[in-house]
């Protein structure tokens, strides 16, 4: 008899080869809810950047938060997106440990345009930076699926706070909407 778990192994296998990820940091699959140290490689933007795992680059995206876009193609710089991404590069250059944390759900994002972001939780010198960024107006709660929701209750209780103080993103009337920002 055929193991169904036996031919989606050899097949998500073939799919790293053809992906040419066989044996790099992208075709491991990675502890849950384990904090790893990795190392800066570069940041990109407020909620994506390049660290070094295992003698790897890898291309992550912060889990659970949007921050406004400054690198996006065809899409101007948007308002508090310089700030969010100085945020975020100061946390990172100035920190003694990074570390990333896989959640439950999957390790990468969907996308048929790019090659995929791994999908993480940051932290810096033991605190998540997603909730500095929402916290301090920088990010809005953003892409939640059910099985990556360990800090959504954290964010929301900041979210609500940077929201009711009206700082950062918030301080511009509708400028934060559920799909984005205008």
């Amino acid at each position: 008899m055929i193991d169904p778990h036996e031919i989606k192994k050899q097949t998500d296998q073939l799919e790293d080869k053809l992906n040419g990820m066989t044996n790099s940091a992208e075709a491991n699959s990675f502890p849950i809810l384990k904090k790893i140290p990795v190392q800066l490689a570069r940041s990109i933007d407020g909620d994506t950047s390049d660290f070094l795992l295992n003698g790897e680059t890898i291309r992550v995206r912060y889990l659970l938060i949007d921050t406004p876009e400054t690198v996006q193609p065809g899409v101007s710089v948007q308002p508090f997106g310089k700030e969010a991404s100085d945020r975020t590069k100061g946390l990172l250059e100035n920190a003694s440990v990074i570390e990333i944390m896989f959640d439950r759900g999957d390790q990468k994002e969907k996308t048929i345009d790019r090659k995929p972001r791994t999908l993480v939780y940051v932290f810096v010198d033991g605190k998540l930076v997603q909730d500095i960024l929402v916290r301090e107006g920088l990010a809005r709660i953003a892409y939640v699926s059910e099985s990556n929701t360990t800090y959504l209750e954290q964010l929301t209780a900041s979210e609500n706070i940077a929201r009711s103080q009206g700082v950062g993103i918030w301080s511009l009337k509708g400028y934060v909407t559920e799909r984005g920002f205008n």
